[in-house]
């Protein structure tokens, strides 16, 4: 089992899409029906485990482990966004009556939804250009 520092940089290290996330203003993420606040912090509490991301739809935020790798962050907040997508599309792990092909679609639906609504988001996460 990999630990925390695994995902994490040297401090001196450059963290381009960190510092273009935040030079960008990149700091909501618009899902139709709410906005969220994006955040960069040094400390996510956690009761279980280290983590690199948390996300909270009732309060309306993603916070993200500042320091991370170009690769992790990435994967960071791509993971973080499906979270919300996943409360936003109204899908519950224990609901059985929903099967694979509905649960693709309603995820499908609510990627497009992000990535019209934040063209930033996009860019962040599929252009491999120098940042």
């Amino acid at each position: 089992m990999k630990c925390l520092d695994d995902y994490l940089g040297c401090e001196d290290e450059m963290h381009k899409l960190e510092k273009k996330i935040k030079k960008l203003n990149i700091d909501k993420i618009y899902l139709g029906w709410a906005t969220f606040k994006l955040e960069f912090v040094n400390i996510i509490p956690h009761d279980t485990e280290e983590v690199l991301g948390e996300t909270n739809a009732d309060r309306r935020y993603i916070k993200i482990l500042s320091g991370q790798t170009d690769d992790i962050l990435k994967d960071t907040l791509l993971h973080e966004i499906i979270h919300l997508i996943h409360a936003t599309v109204g899908l519950d792990d224990d609901d059985v009556f929903i099967d694979e092909e509905q649960r693709c679609r309603l995820m499908t639906q609510g990627l497009l939804t992000l990535f019209r609504l934040n063209p930033g988001i996009k860019d962040i996460l599929f252009h491999e250009e120098e940042i």
